[in-house]
């Protein structure tokens, strides 16, 4: 009987359109993958993200709730799109070589999903316009690196005390900014992130370590100390006799990171909080009349949202192994913004898929350079054409109007994101809740008939 379950759990699971498509896309790659085996030995440090990428994500998914059997044709050809898109990203990456590794991709994916949860709490669940990422961010890789290397403090108590004093300062400008209009609270978040950084720079308490009572000249915070890293020196990173990179655990660690925010932040949007939550984002006014405290719950969860972004600080503590005010230019927040927009606005788990589209084009878009000559050599004459005078055409600013030109597909193709927020329905036995004259209902009314005795069947049409 269990194992009848199972099956049909499975079978449930890959009725879900999002789920065949990474089924789909995981078996593609893994045959392109076994093609490109006769020619590369398989190797974590210079194979491509074929499995490293796609296995963690896939289980991710398969894993997850069933959401029913309702989906729309719109839904199965997007997500068999996206599958599709996996395919031909993966074969670009692999015909690049060598420079895009698994461990890399992993590295980065991990990073901006995290920072897109704490984006979707603040903007897609309360509909506050945070530009003020990056300051999240900065703050708790400053705090989480001063306690580490100025005071020695254990790194998960480190990682801890980042969340926490990152989630009180968040709340401080918070309730004091809050009661601005949108667009003037946008502003003075996006300001936020500039004045700290500017402060690194200036400010000497925020430099480490401290050596014989003396900082650092450099505005800098240097020799982090890394997880795992004295297993990983001594072992020569073998695991099961396979060498692992230090960054590839630097992204379990994220992933795993990740994971753990992830099932918090469900568990809060489907709860009667989430939903309060998601009526102030509808409309605060209808909200507070019915006595909610709508300030209160905006503070809180930008309390919540800056203690997710200091985790995405402290893996970008770990990624460069020190802190540099350079680290944090407001470029992150658009990156952010881009993988909320692109994964669906109130949907945490679009938050993984939009980060890895991100990752995965702004990886290969940094290869054009070397790898498509040709394409530079066109594209340059074509803006000689344009502009005679025109400088050189540089892979920093295509990268820009590569990032640029991806927004404007999805806003036009699919604004709602790769995966929409999908509202909350109750089930019964199993099956959503839907409205009069569907099959449910029908299914309840028979449930209902059957509960009724013998007699009052009979009677049951002589009321009038």
């Amino acid at each position: 009987m269990k194992t009848k379950n199972v099956i049909k759990n499975i079978h449930d699971k890959i009725q879900m359109a999002d789920n065949r498509a990474l089924l789909y896309t995981f078996l593609g790659m893994t045959l392109i993958l076994f093609r490109n085996l006769i020619f590369i030995p398989l190797n974590i440090e210079d194979t491509p993200s074929s499995i490293m990428l796609l296995l963690p994500i896939l289980l991710f998914y398969l894993f997850q709730k069933s959401e029913g059997k309702e989906e729309k044709m719109v839904e199965n050809r997007r997500f068999i799109a996206f599958g599709y898109f996996f395919v031909c990203a993966e074969i670009i990456l692999i015909q690049l070589g060598k420079a895009v590794t698994a461990q890399e991709i992993l590295v980065f994916i991990t990073f901006y999903a995290i920072c897109g949860i704490s984006l979707n709490l603040s903007t897609g669940l309360v509909g506050v316009l945070n530009f003020g990422v990056v300051f999240q961010i900065a703050l708790g890789a400053v705090i989480y690196a001063l306690l580490a290397v100025n005071t020695g403090v254990n790194t998960i108590l480190a990682i801890f005390l980042s969340m926490i004093i990152t989630a009180i300062i968040s709340a401080i400008i918070a309730l004091s900014t809050l009661r601005l209009k949108d667009d003037y609270f946008a502003i003075v978040s996006i300001t936020l992130g500039e004045i700290f950084r500017q402060l690194m720079k200036t400010e000497p308490n925020l430099r480490g370590p401290i050596i014989n009572g003396e900082r650092p000249s450099t505005p800098a915070i240097l020799q982090i100390p890394l997880p795992f890293k004295e297993w990983h020196d001594t072992t020569n990173g073998l695991l099961f006799g396979i060498e692992i990179p230090y960054r590839f655990v630097i992204a379990a660690i994220g992933f795993l990171m990740f994971i753990i925010i992830y099932f918090i932040c469900e568990r809060l949007t489907h709860s009667p909080y989430g939903r309060i939550l998601r009526s102030i984002r509808e409309d605060d006014l209808v909200t507070s009349t019915y006595g909610k405290n709508t300030l209160n719950a905006k503070v809180q969860i930008m309390a919540l949202s800056g203690a997710v972004a200091a985790l995405g600080g402290v893996l970008t503590a770990w990624i460069n192994v020190s802190v540099f005010p350079e680290s944090f230019l407001p470029l992150i927040t658009f990156n952010v913004w881009v993988v909320y927009i692109i994964g669906g606005r109130g949907n945490n788990k679009g938050m993984l898929l939009g980060a890895t589209i991100f990752v995965v084009l702004n990886r290969a878009s940094r290869l054009l350079d070397n790898e498509s000559s040709t394409l530079f050599n066109l594209l340059d004459s074509i803006l000689k054409l344009i502009r005679p005078n025109a400088p050189d055409l540089a892979i920093a600013y295509l990268q820009l109007i590569f990032v640029g030109l991806i927004l404007i597909l999805f806003i036009r193709f699919a604004p709602r994101g790769v995966l929409p927020e999908r509202a909350y329905r109750p089930r019964v036995n199993g099956e959503f809740l839907l409205p009069p004259g569907s099959q449910v209902t029908d299914i309840i009314s028979k449930s209902n008939d059957n509960l009724l005795l013998p007699n009052e069947k009979e009677n049951e049409g002589d009321e009038i």
